[in-house]
């Protein structure tokens, strides 16, 4: 068949038709397979959804039309010779239509389930896991401390020490009806009834 012509067998359009469902039936799978990392990593798009929730969803969902753009193209490309045909159109939409409606369902049952397994085991794990990681992020943050405390302890006492004699001298030295200097703060010691 050539590019110039217009009239095509009905052999030739079944032909399509029947392609067109095959690819289709792969559309739906792969929309099934989109659709089951969602649900796997729980960005099923839910009210009051995040922005990049809906930024995620929105490139899964351009990714599918893409892909669908892209395999239309390719059906007309390569049964064809590049000429859109309506038997192309019908053949992809019922064959997606057909595998959402049967084998889509049946999916979808075994995604949510596998979801909610998945959900519990890595939890069951998890648990598991956390208690011993806490003792041991505690028993490191524990030998931390002291190996801070017994090469630094010193220092930092001491200059605790000299802070609080250097403060204690300011006190003293300042008189008592005097304003005490600018960008320093004075803390009263009496309270309010």
């Amino acid at each position: 068949m050539s590019g110039l012509d217009l009239y095509q067998t009905q052999s030739a359009l079944w032909l399509v038709l029947v392609w067109g469902i095959a690819t289709g039936f792969c559309l739906g799978g792969f929309c099934d397979l989109l659709r089951a990392l969602r649900i796997l990593t729980g960005l099923q798009g839910e009210k009051g959804s995040t922005p990049l929730l809906r930024v995620v969803l929105f490139f899964g969902d351009l990714l599918l039309a893409l892909t669908a753009s892209v395999a239309w193209i390719l059906l007309c490309y390569y049964t064809n010779d590049g000429q859109p045909r309506a038997p192309a159109v019908w053949g992809m939409a019922s064959g997606f239509f057909v595998y959402t409606q049967t084998i889509g369902r049946l999916t979808l049952k075994a995604e949510v389930a596998l979801s909610r397994l998945l959900k519990q085991v890595v939890g069951a794990v998890f648990s598991l896991l956390s208690r011993p990681l806490l003792w041991v992020a505690s028993t490191v943050h524990k030998l931390v401390r002291k190996a801070w405390r017994a090469l630094f302890g010193r220092a930092i006492a001491k200059r605790r020490e000299r802070k609080a004699r250097r403060q204690a001298e300011k006190q003293k030295n300042t008189p008592a009806g005097s304003a005490p200097p600018k960008g320093t703060t004075v803390f009263s010691t009496h309270t309010h009834p």
